[in-house]
């Protein structure tokens, strides 16, 4: 299932809210996979998955700039690139997070994604313009400013991250793929973990025919009404 991907993914991006983009490229592959799985359930997580790609990549080059020592000094601008596909990318997802639970009902999921799309702008957008702006001389305010900006954005980089985690994590723990939807669960070698599962799957299944019952009632009462609105018309 492709939620799981995004779930590793996010947390391989945690180290980007303190500038270690090492962990970049693994994440935009997992990521990647994840979205790319998910491209049947809407557009969006199909355009993430490109943007995941696209990212892995720039951010490969960036790593290969920090490593050699000539080019350090434009590694920060590839780094800025990464920053604003990283966001690109964030959007795109979070979309298909947001689309997803409303096709699902999943009020929380839905408050997640739409909030967390806000929380990557204000995160991402400076993020971009601070790192293409490292080693600009600066002096007076500007500099107590750049200070601050650069203590309080890794904060609220982790922060902003996290949250995406959690966004991910939610999907997985309630969406269901249909394909997913008739695999048999391994057994435990636990008996009593077994016979939990069994009480579980039972009242399951009796809430479930519960369901269908007072479904298929109001289908019967829909039919009845629909037939007795045909006959005052006649």
């Amino acid at each position: 299932m492709g939620f799981g991907y995004l779930v590793f993914g996010c947390l391989l991006l945690l180290p980007v809210a303190l500038t270690f983009f090492y962990t970049v490229p693994l994440a935009c592959l997992l990521l990647g996979i994840g979205l790319y799985r998910l491209r049947r359930v809407n557009v969006p997580f199909g355009q993430g998955a490109i943007w995941a790609w696209v990212t892995g990549g720039i951010s490969i080059v960036s790593v290969l700039l920090r490593l050699i020592p000539p080019t350090q000094g434009i590694a920060h601008w590839v780094e800025g690139i990464t920053y604003a596909l990283l966001l690109m990318l964030h959007l795109r997802m979070l979309t298909g997070l947001d689309w997803v639970a409303e096709e699902t009902k999943l009020a929380k999921l839905k408050v997640k994604a739409f909030r967390n799309r806000i929380f990557v702008c204000m995160y991402f957008v400076p993020a971009v313009f601070l790192t293409l702006l490292d080693g600009i001389p600066a002096t007076g305010m500007l500099l107590v400013t750049l200070n601050a900006l650069n203590i309080a954005i890794p904060i609220v980089g982790l922060v902003v991250l996290l949250l995406d985690v959690f966004a991910a994590h939610t999907a997985y723990m309630y969406i269901c793929m249909p394909e997913d939807l008739d695999m048999p669960q391994k057994p435990s070698r636990f008996a009593f973990v077994n016979q939990m599962r069994a009480k579980r799957a039972a009242r399951e299944a009796e809430d479930q025919a519960k369901i269908r019952a007072e479904m298929e009632a109001r289908r019967q009462a829909y039919r009845q009404k629909q037939k007795s609105k045909g006959r005052k018309k006649k």
